[in-house]
């Protein structure tokens, strides 16, 4: 799985990483070195610990207002700033929940971080990735089928 997360770093688009782009990359790292802990302690810390841990690591990799802004699209245009505030802090809830819920075990998972790249937006793309164990490639190929597994590769690699 990639992931690709936006964060709120202005940039320059230059050939080798920027201080900008480095910079970008220590709330994502930040974030990768807690995710692990509440994988690992997914049991003793609970939806509402792991919630609670991930928090704060979270809002700082994520630009959440850009982030709430474009799910919305067009609409977000014709919010007031109360509207546009209360959206972003349910979107941002959201979010954190999300991971909170769906990162609920630790089966050998590496987190990796990439490279930063400007965005058009004025933003920094960090690239990263979470790498499953082999032993979890070998039994999705089991259930999925060869197939199935090329055309995710291929479909992946686009």
């Amino acid at each position: 799985m990639l992931l690709a997360l936006a964060v709120g770093f202005g940039s320059e688009s230059v050939a080798q990483e920027s201080p900008d782009l480095q910079a970008a990359r220590a709330p994502i790292e930040s974030f990768y070195a807690e995710l692990p802990y509440c994988m690992k302690h997914s049991e003793e810390l609970g939806f509402d610990g792991r919630r609670d841990r991930l928090r704060p690591v979270l809002q700082d990799a994520y630009d959440l207002k850009m982030m709430s802004a474009m799910a919305i699209g067009q609409v977000w245009r014709n919010l007031s700033d109360d509207q546009k505030s209360r959206w972003t802090d349910a979107f941002g809830r959201m979010t954190i929940a999300t991971y909170a819920r769906r990162f609920a075990g630790y089966s050998g998972e590496r987190l990796i971080v990439n490279e930063s790249v400007p965005s058009s937006r004025g933003t920094v793309v960090v690239h990263s990735e979470l790498a499953l164990r082999r032993s979890e490639y070998s039994s999705a190929l089991d259930r999925e089928g060869f197939e199935w597994w090329v055309a995710s590769l291929l479909e992946k690699s686009r």
